[in-house]
């Protein structure tokens, strides 16, 4: 669970290509280590974003280490008003060890904002949910 807003100019290209480890900034970070080497992986994400501009894209990703794992992106509504989502991915377990994932963030074009308005005010205590389950084989 993260509190912290973001304000970027960040860019995730929105085209065919996957994101990358480079691209957009990290808004959050976890480190987990699976029971068995064989389960399965299910991540769960939910946060608010938005743009500076009315119908912009933000786009995040999540990785492990440096390989993409799911990529997502939203449209924004007016300017200055949090769209809530909630994403998933799915992940095949490669092993036991324990493994870094983050969470990247960034705009195709204009400024976006994480957990946070157009205008940098965060409201109601809002917060961004990361959820690793994992998943018995």
């Amino acid at each position: 669970v993260s509190g912290s807003g973001y304000n970027t100019t960040s860019v995730i290209p929105f085209d065919t290509s996957t994101p990358t480890i480079s691209e957009g900034i990290e808004v959050m970070s976890q480190s987990y280590t699976p029971v068995a080497s064989n389960s399965k992986i299910l991540h769960i994400l939910s946060s608010a974003v938005t743009s500076s501009t009315n119908g912009k894209i933000v786009i995040w990703s999540i990785f492990n280490g440096s390989s993409n794992i799911g990529a997502f992106a939203n449209t924004t509504g007016t300017n200055g008003i949090w769209n809530q989502f909630t994403c998933q991915a799915h992940e095949t377990s490669t092993g036991s060890g324990t493994r870094t994932y983050n969470v990247r963030f960034g705009v195709n074009t204009s400024r976006g904002h994480w957990l946070q308005t157009n205008n940098y005010n965060y409201y109601l205590g809002a917060k961004a949910v990361y959820t690793i389950l994992e998943l018995a084989p």
